[in-house]
């Protein structure tokens, strides 16, 4: 079962009526265009991913609800417009955790690597990498200068804390939050039988990012 213009269509009528009651009537589709392709994207991606790292969780699960929690937003709309999988290594609190995502949205889809909140302590080693020229920070930039598909994201502080570094570490050095990100508006290819092939490549590209914010991780904890 493949994405379809109907996977779209319900997640944009979803947020539209923002109705329980025409949720529970279209759960059959729901069901059919969303949560069994998104079951094969876990299916199909998790040899990649435990490729990359055996540690990885990647299934059904990872899969975002359309439900939102409201209790403590005050955007208290019901459902979302779009959904996503995240993989990461099992983690108690989910928001700071180590990902690759793919998500579906109105625009098309996008997917990456890195955090939706990056804590603070992960921030200040990576930067601690970045300083000292370690080797995965170097396989990092040039995974990314490789694929120009992908933008390197996260926000910024207003004053450069690094002005004495090249451009290209204050790029990094500067960030509050890190994530390596690409958009697709391209629907043939999200519709079709080659989006996971495609994928599979494009997360393998994205490794050497991955592997540079784990060993951040992995340091910030020693510190600790």
């Amino acid at each position: 079962m493949n994405f379809s213009r109907k996977s779209i269509d319900i997640l944009f009528e979803l947020k539209l009526r923002d109705s329980r009651e025409y949720y529970e009537e279209q759960k059959p589709l729901y069901k059919k265009v969303i949560s069994e392709p998104f079951a094969k994207v876990a299916e199909e991606l998790a040899p990649t991913f435990e490729k990359i790292d055996s540690q990885l969780v990647c299934s059904p699960k990872c899969v975002s609800r359309v439900r939102r929690d409201t209790r403590f937003t005050r955007d208290k709309s019901l459902f979302r417009d779009h959904i996503w999988i995240a993989v990461s290594r099992p983690r108690e609190r989910l928001g700071n955790a180590l990902s690759f995502y793919f998500c579906i949205e109105q625009t098309g889809f996008s997917y990456g690597c890195g955090y939706y909140q990056a804590p603070a302590p992960v921030m200040e080693s990576l930067r601690e990498l970045i300083l000292a020229d370690d080797k995965t920070y170097k396989a990092a930039v040039k995974a990314l200068n490789n694929s120009p598909e992908f933008t390197l994201d996260g926000e910024s502080y207003k004053r450069n804390r690094f002005p004495d570094e090249s451009e290209e570490k204050q790029n990094w050095l500067n960030r509050k939050g890190i994530a390596v990100n690409a958009l697709s508006h391209d629907y043939d290819l999200l519709f079709g039988d080659k989006l996971i092939p495609f994928l599979k490549d494009e997360f393998e590209k994205l490794a050497p990012i991955y592997y540079l914010l784990l060993k951040a991780e992995e340091n910030s904890r020693k510190e600790d």
